[in-house]
């Protein structure tokens, strides 16, 4: 039987997020009260609503790891309401699995090629470079592992693990 290891990560929200939160709000409460005044103001009240709407939804994401047998599945969720699978691979699609900040995974990366960075916001030990290709093309993200992570990642590709 396969091993389940699940994993959820937070993502520090972006420091101008909260001011355009702030913004959003006072621009929707601006245009709310204009309405009465001026009904045209309406659209902009909608066009203010609908911007305010998504800042929130994308304001709090979260990443979900999923690993079964060699197989690694990365889900988004935004808001703790919505969920899109970001990442699916299995073994034979791996090509290494480094520590961030290692020669390895600064050597692994294809020249011009940046990593998808899906650690959330974790102790920077702790972030490893996913190398795997797909479709004839090399990808990479960055993962915030944890030991019961990398001790099954370790067991179903041992010689892709690197440790420094």
């Amino acid at each position: 039987m396969d091993n389940y290891v699940e994993h959820l990560v937070k993502r520090r929200d972006p420091g101008y997020f909260a001011i355009l939160k702030v913004f959003l709000i006072a621009l929707d409460l601006l245009f709310f009260l204009l309405f009465f005044r001026f009904p045209p103001v309406f659209l902009l009240l909608l066009l203010s609503a609908a911007a305010t709407y998504f800042v929130f939804l994308h304001a709090h994401v979260e990443y979900e790891y999923l690993y079964i047998g060699g197989s690694l599945t990365v889900d988004k969720i935004l808001n703790k309401s919505s969920r899109k699978k970001i990442l699916e691979t299995g073994a034979p699609e791996l090509l290494l699995i480094a520590p961030k900040r290692s020669d390895a995974a600064r050597d692994a990366l294809p020249s011009g090629e940046r990593a998808v960075d899906l650690s959330g916001d974790g102790e920077e030990e702790r972030k490893y470079l996913y190398l795997y290709q797909k479709e004839g093309k090399k990808r990479a993200v960055y993962l915030d592992m944890t030991e019961e992570l990398l001790r099954e990642m370790r067991m179903h590709s041992p010689s892709k693990l690197r440790r420094g």
